[in-house]
């Protein structure tokens, strides 16, 4: 049995390799500066991630990930503005002040993934143990919008704040 479901591992990635070739000798690289390899490497890592996950993605789709803000007792505010003309989600616990802390919280992701409401859980944690206002940039994403984009954002925030 195992050696089966390895040699149809094997297939696959001989499918993708012959797919990537294909596709790159007809409309050339997925992006520019991509070599073979890598464009080899990332359709495998697609098809495992699908294989994970048990659904096909046919492109980049934002997942549902809009959490609520934490109950704990304090009552928090959250709106959405406009910093140096990206968006961004305001958490501010009750009694905050202008003159007291911001924290600007970059979320994770590596600037390709998640989006500042799947961290709301965190943010509104971290604003309510520090009494602090807590500021997420929504930045632009990779591949959509390739380097240095995310971290122009993220710099052009950090500089309004």
């Amino acid at each position: 049995m195992v050696v089966l479901r390895l040699l149809i591992a094997g297939f696959a990635v001989i499918a993708l390799i012959v797919a990537v070739t294909f596709r790159r000798l007809w409309r050339g690289a997925r992006h520019a500066r991509w070599g073979y390899l890598f464009e080899v490497s990332v359709a495998i890592l697609r098809q495992q991630a699908m294989l994970f996950v048990g659904a096909r993605v046919a492109s980049y789709q934002r997942l549902p990930l809009v959490a609520p803000l934490p109950r704990l007792g304090t009552k928090l505010t959250l709106s959405h503005e406009r910093l140096a003309d990206v968006p961004v989600e305001v958490i501010t616990p009750a009694g905050w002040a202008p003159s007291d802390v911001t924290v600007l919280y970059l979320h994770g992701g590596g600037y390709v993934l998640c989006q500042p409401s799947s961290h709301r859980q965190l943010i509104g944690r971290i604003a309510v143990a520090g009494g602090v206002r807590c500021v997420v940039p929504a930045y632009r994403l990779a591949p959509r919008f390739p380097f240095p984009a995310a971290i122009d954002d993220a710099v052009s925030v950090y500089t309004a704040l």
